[in-house]
């Protein structure tokens, strides 16, 4: 049987290397063809197409030193006859080459090339003008320069959302997720891992979502933010479920326990690890995932203090490692079960997992673990007092730290290296590119100078011809003035002949009127004979028709004597119906009478009814005057606290005697807020505070009035000038005052808060803020566009303007409140900002943000709020807080405010 398949497998060799051979044949001769095709050519157009197909058949065939040849002069004859298109495909075919044969430089070369043959102004230019941007993109990344590896993805990103290209999208938002991943900087990965998941859910990709997750929960691992990645493997876990992918739900869930474990919530962790271990699935899952479930086990019991059942656990994890051959992962858990029991001095079985460890570790040759476990017997062996084995482990462990040290350092110093050659080439390649393009454009001005000449004497030729034409014109108007006195001529002549035939016919007319008065003289008399006899026959017709008059009177009267007689029936019949009718009317008033009686006795019911719901309403309206008097009482305490409160709060007008300028929109929700704004002068320091406090109205009020007071303890009389020692201090303060012992307290208010301190003689800022970021706005002349773009945070933002740039930095808030929290242990954080001269800085609360309105009833959002800073900036500051209230007041509409809200811009003048 194992023969039968070794001799189809030769066959089937055999048949595809055959094939192979007659296609390399038929594209060598389709090549000798083009070549022969070549040599008979002249024109610059045909050769460059004829190159590039003889380029590509080359490329079929592995030739790639043929290939390039043709490549390169289909790019020059193309570049001859302007065909920019065949330009662009010779240089990326030349482009991809190099970049496959690991020659970078010359790939950068021709990617440079192919993108200035491209016109960008059209879709399709722009389009493939990022396309080779991600490719450079992967050229940098395939050699390990992943910072600037995502610089050229970013570049493409940004046009592929421009020409909403989905597939594109996801791709480089992929790739950029992942050279961040690579890079260290885990903050942004997840920021465009998370954009990338949103794509995924759009799309209803289910296996690309898990992917997503799974790198997710990867990264908040690594940043400690365990309750995040927590979420992520719950999600995992939710559509390992409804797909039926058990051995995936379980092991989303074995990270869950493990996330809790590093999380110190152990009882929550063997939970959801009995959960595990106790389905039936369990039994029959992957030895290797039973192994990993059984050492996160262990692990969470040796936290836990129960080291039987830590060893139990550990050493189950290590019989499947080693039964089924996983000599890395045996000697990782033998490691782990070594430092145990060190630390609870069981030295003997200590010292039989290290040299497992040991063991397993120089068996895989893995130089990490053999480091690891050389380190981890040295410390056993110094514990045991043998300080010769001791050191002999301690050298290996210190000759494999070096060796690792060391060569990451020349990996390092080959990865500058290389990445600097790169630099200089793709510099040197775009100034030739740039260079040439400055050639050519001066090469068209004097050809376009050329042909202006040569249209300008066109235009005189043109003019010459048009005098020309003036002039046989004129001849022939004269010509036509000619032909217009000769024909006037002729014309008069013709009335004059006309004049005498219009006599002669007068004359033939009169005499035509005598002869026809002769006849009607005749006809008259004629006439006169016939109305005398028509009169007598009228005398005979008058006397036939009194006699017919006669006989019509006596028939009438006839008529008359009947119809008298049908009459004096019909009306009889009628008074008899009548009657009738009369007696049914009795008999139905007889009726109406009696419901009358009826309805008067309910009227008199409805009556008293009326009595009775008259009462309740004078009732009513009593409990109304005393509720609107409680209501007025209540609402004139809240406006008394609103006076109260605006007094407490410190008026910033001194500001302007500092060389300041500002703005400041404060309205709060209801009659008192919850948000709250603090000045501060002392020195040449000068403090600003924007904050936002749990709820509003009342309860916002009185967390608002703390936060005041407070304020003045620390700063006014404490002396602490600190923006982040203040708020570590505050926060302390506001926890003790509403007793919030730790996160299980029922009381968790506390304040959200932006704190700018600006030094008025050296203009530095130092901000410090709790989930409240701040924003500076500067301007930077035409000649300052690489400083205005210079370190950009994707939250930042940069528009140009008429006279040059505007910067907006977002000044990243600390994201956690001021009051108890589960990272409320961590201090605060400053930064420090060198101010200049028109610079203005904007502090606010949430409340503007997440007003709901618009045109579809969504938040307006940050990127908004930030669009509107950018756009006022240049305005006077009382212009901007009107931009700033009408703005809001458009969002919102008729709708309802949500929240307290205060926007502060302070302005350096």
């Amino acid at each position: 049987m194992l023969l039968k398949k070794y001799l189809v497998a030769a066959i089937l060799m055999c048949v595809c290397l055959t094939l192979r051979a007659q296609t390399d044949a038929v594209l060598v001769r389709q090549c000798d063809s083009l070549n022969a095709i070549i040599d008979r050519t002249t024109d610059a157009a045909t050769l460059a197409s004829l190159y590039n197909q003889l380029a590509y058949k080359q490329l079929a065939l592995s030739n790639n030193t043929k290939m390039i040849g043709a490549a390169e002069k289909s790019a020059a004859f193309a570049n001859q006859a302007g065909l920019k298109d065949l330009v662009y495909d010779s240089h990326l075919l030349m482009a991809r080459t190099y970049r496959n044969d690991d020659a970078p430089e010359e790939a950068l070369h021709h990617y440079i090339a192919a993108q200035s043959a491209l016109d960008r102004k059209t879709t399709e230019g722009s389009i493939a003008d990022a396309d080779i941007d991600t490719e450079i993109g992967q050229l940098f990344f395939n050699r390990g320069h992943y910072k600037r590896a995502a610089v050229d993805y970013g570049d493409a990103l940004q046009v592929y959302k421009e020409q909403n290209l989905p597939d594109k999208i996801k791709q480089n938002t992929s790739s950029i997720a992942i050279c961040n991943y690579q890079a260290g900087d885990y903050a942004k990965a997840a920021e465009y891992y998370q954009q990338l998941l949103d794509l995924h859910k759009k799309d209803n990709d289910r296996a690309a979502e898990k992917q997503t997750l799974r790198r997710l929960a990867d990264i908040h691992q690594k940043l400690k933010q365990y309750d995040k990645a927590v979420d992520c493997y719950n999600n995992i876990a939710d559509i390992c479920s409804d797909e039926g992918d058990m051995s995936g739900y379980y092991d989303a869930l074995n990270n869950i326990a493990y996330c809790q474990v590093l999380n110190g919530k152990y009882d929550d962790a063997m939970d959801v690890f009995l959960t595990i271990t106790d389905s039936d699935e369990h039994r029959n899952s992957d030895p290797s995932q039973i192994a990993g479930e059984y050492t996160n086990i262990g692990l969470c019991y040796q936290n836990m203090g129960k080291n039987t059942e830590c060893y139990d656990y550990l050493s189950r994890a290590a019989e499947i490692r080693k039964n089924i051959g996983q000599d890395k992962e045996y000697s990782q858990v033998n490691n782990i079960m070594a430092l145990i029991y060190l630390k609870n001095k069981d030295l003997h079985n200590a010292e039989l997992c290290c040299k497992e460890a040991v063991s397993a570790a120089e068996k895989c040759g893995d130089s990490q673990l053999r480091r690891d476990a050389y380190q981890t017997y040295n410390q056993v062996l110094q514990a045991m007092n043998e300080y010769d084995r001791a050191l002999k482990y301690y050298q290996q462990f210190l000759s494999l730290r070096d060796s690792v040290q060391m060569r990451k350092t020349l990996d390092d110093k080959a990865l500058a290296d290389d990445l600097r050659k790169l630099t200089e080439a793709e510099k040197k390649w775009t100034d030739e590119v740039v260079e040439a393009e400055i050639t050519d454009l001066t090469k068209r001005q004097l050809e376009l100078q050329a042909e202006a000449q040569r249209r300008q004497n066109e235009l005189l030729s043109k003019d010459l011809q048009l005098k020309e034409l003036e002039q046989n014109k004129l001849k022939q108007q004269l010509a036509l003035q000619e032909q217009q006195r000769l024909a006037l001529i002729r014309e008069k002549e013709y009335t004059d002949l006309q004049h005498k035939k219009e006599l002669a016919d007068a004359e033939l007319v009169k005499k035509e009127a005598e002869e026809k008065m002769r006849q009607a003289e005749m006809q008259s008399l004629e006439n006169e004979k016939k109305r005398e006899q028509e009169r007598l026959e009228a005398e005979l017709d008058a006397q036939k028709a009194e006699k017919r008059q006669l006989a019509l009177f006596l028939l009438l009267c006839g008529a008359l004597l009947v119809g008298f007689l049908v009459i004096f029936f019909i009306v009889r019949r009628k008074n008899r119906i009548l009657n009738e009718q009369k007696l049914e009317i009795e008999h139905i008033n007889a009726d109406l009478s009696t419901k009358n009686e009826e309805i008067t006795m309910q009227k008199e019911s409805l009556m008293m009814a009326n009595e009775e719901i008259s009462h309740m309403n004078e009732e009513l309206e009593f409990q109304k005057r005393e509720v609107e008097q409680q209501n007025k009482s209540i609402t004139d305490s809240i406006v008394y606290a609103q006076r109260i409160q605006h007094a407490v709060c410190p008026s910033p007008e001194f500001l302007k005697e500092l060389n300041f300028d500002y703005f400041m929109f404060f309205r709060p929700k209801e009659i008192v807020s919850g948000d709250f704004y603090w000045f501060y002068h002392e020195g040449d320091d000068v403090f600003a505070v924007a904050a936002d406090c749990t709820g509003h109205g009342v309860p916002g009020a009185f967390m608002s009035m703390l936060g005041n007071s407070l304020l003045n303890k620390i700063v006014s009389e404490r002396k602490i000038f600190e923006p982040s020692k203040i708020l570590d201090i505050l926060r302390d303060e506001v926890k003790k005052a509403l007793h919030q012992e730790d996160l299980r307290s029922e009381r968790k208010d506390g304040m959200d808060m932006s704190l700018a301190k600006i030094n008025t003689k050296t203009l530095m800022l130092e901000f410090a803020a709790a989930n409240n970021n701040g924003y500076i706005v500067r301007h930077y002349s035409k000649d300052e566009k690489e400083l205005a773009e210079k370190d950009m945070d994707p939250k930042d933002m940069v528009k140009a303007v008429p006279d040059g740039y505007l910067r907006l930095k977002v000044l990243i808030a600390d994201m956690m409140p001021i009051g108890v929290y589960i990272r409320d242990h961590i201090p605060f954080k400053s930064q420090k900002i060198q101010l200049r001269p028109g610079d203005t800085l904007y502090m606010s609360s949430d409340g503007y943000v997440d007003q709901f309105g618009g045109a579809h009833g969504t938040k307006f959002m940050s990127k908004n709020f930030k669009k509107m800073l950018l756009e006022i900036f240049p305005k006077p500051m009382p212009e901007q807080e009107k931009v700033v209230i009408d703005t809001h007041n458009n969002w919102k509409g008729d709708g309802i405010q949500l929240d307290d809200i205060i926007v502060l811009g302070l302005k350096i003048l």
